[in-house]
């Protein structure tokens, strides 16, 4: 009984993912060393221009500085326990971002920054990495597939080939 490689099965769900709409890319393409890099370094796990441009185009009414204030909100941690802080990010991306601006007649305004449109999926960038390439101090990871949305990672997919131990 022959079965699937690792690779194939890898293949088999990116194939899949892209039928639903993502775009699909590798390691070697939009890594830090990578033909056309999407982050400065192997410890950075947002895409952030892909997550700038998601905020502008969600949140057009927005001023700049409100937009840049959710990102910043989004991209540093604030909590001790990373229970917490995958809560707290699970709010931001899914209630919004609180933010504070100044609007065009001078008053202290408060809104929302939307990170995804659940409205109008297709607003939203569809993106699944294949091999992307962690590393923080000693610790070196390669999941298998991370799937982002705006530019945030969601997902993180390790596959085994069916039969293997």
């Amino acid at each position: 009984m022959a079965f699937l490689s690792e690779a194939e099965v890898e293949s088999a769900l990116l194939d899949q993912l892209a039928a639903l709409g993502y775009r699909i890319e590798g390691e070697e393409d939009i890594g830090p060393d990578g033909h056309r890099p999407e982050r400065e370094s192997y410890q950075d796990v947002v895409l952030r221009k892909r997550l700038i441009d998601a905020v502008a185009r969600l949140n057009p009414g927005l001023p700049v500085e409100a937009r840049q204030d959710a990102i910043r909100k989004v991209t540093q941690s604030e909590l001790p326990s990373l229970l917490e802080e995958n809560r707290r990010l699970h709010r931001l991306m899914t209630e919004g971002v609180d933010v504070e601006y100044v609007a065009a007649d001078g008053t202290l305004t408060a809104g929302k920054v939307h990170l995804i449109d659940f409205e109008n999926p297709e607003q939203n960038d569809w993106l699944a990495v294949a091999q992307f390439v962690v590393i923080n101090g000693p610790h070196n990871r390669r999941p298998d597939v991370v799937v982002f949305v705006n530019g945030l990672p969601l997902a993180v997919i390790e596959l085994k080939a069916p039969g293997s131990a």
